[in-house]
């Protein structure tokens, strides 16, 4: 991994995160296209390896930091060097770790590479998972508002199965948060009962807390229809499309509005060889 950092050996993708008309005045998407930035590493036969897999490995390193801000570097680089990127359509999401958050000089390095690339802060989301945000609350609040100052968005990624409470969406200066996966999976088994008035619910709770909310993992129409009938609709997964090298920038489809249908969409789930992060 560190031969993998220093020689450039990482590809990033790009996913799609889909966005109604009614929410793009919510968050970072407004007038813009929004995508996540997924990260692979490249062997030396040029195959990708997932993060599942090499993850592990620089956390043993403990090169966490530096894998993060390689991927915040190539991204802006990216849309710096685009012009048609820069100012037209593009926002992007970057996941960083505990490392990265926890480090004090972090916000500082975050503006000078925005300044660097000429990036307009609005164009980035950071997320972050509920886990991160337990390990040093107090540091990592300080972290966000400094982030936040800079018009850098923050989102709670995986929100609903770590050890957060709700408070944390009061206390930590977050902008939006991600559904679990895990979500849509149960909601299409169980789309009357409990899941889905605990789905329902917390996106009320966002609404009403103006934060941006996007149901991840959504691989069938059927999970699309339910979580749209619910009130999400933002959202990202297979279905609206995988992730692609970021020269592609796949075009973002919208979910439907009551009423409308999803072109080309059935019930099946999209496979995938590697899974997303």
């Amino acid at each position: 991994m560190r031969q993998a950092l220093h020689h450039g050996r990482l590809r990033l993708l790009a996913q799609p995160i889909v966005a109604a008309g009614a929410l793009h005045r919510i968050g970072p998407s407004e007038g813009r296209l929004h995508y996540e930035i997924l990260s692979r590493r490249l062997d030396d036969q040029d195959r990708e390896i997932s993060p599942a897999r090499f993850r592990p490995a620089i956390a043993r390193a403990r090169l966490l930091e530096q894998f993060d801000r390689a991927v915040i570097e190539r991204t802006l680089s990216r849309l710096g060097t685009d012009a048609a990127l820069r100012h037209a359509t593009h926002c992007c999401s970057i996941n960083i770790t505990g490392p990265t958050l926890c480090d004090s000089g972090f916000p500082t390095y975050l503006a000078r590479q925005l300044a660097l690339h000429a990036i307009d802060p609005a164009m980035i989301t950071l997320e972050i998972t509920e886990s991160v945000a337990m390990q040093d609350p107090q540091a990592c609040i300080e972290r966000l508002d400094a982030i936040r100052q800079l018009g850098v968005h923050v989102a709670i990624d995986d929100f609903g199965t770590g050890y957060s409470s709700l408070a944390t969406l009061l206390d930590y200066p977050v902008t939006g948060l991600k559904l679990d996966r895990a979500f849509a999976q149960r909601l299409a088994q169980d789309a009357t009962g409990p899941t889905s008035r605990l789905v329902s619910g917390l996106i009320e709770l966002t609404d009403r807390l103006e934060l941006r909310g996007i149901a991840e993992g959504i691989e069938t129409a059927r999970q699309e229809s339910l979580l749209r009938k619910l009130g999400w609709h933002c959202g990202q997964g297979w279905l609206f499309g995988h992730a692609e090298p970021p020269h592609e920038y796949p075009k973002v489809p919208s979910m439907r509005r009551p009423g409308e249908t999803l072109a080309g969409s059935d019930n099946s789930s999209a496979t995938l060889s590697d899974a997303v992060d």
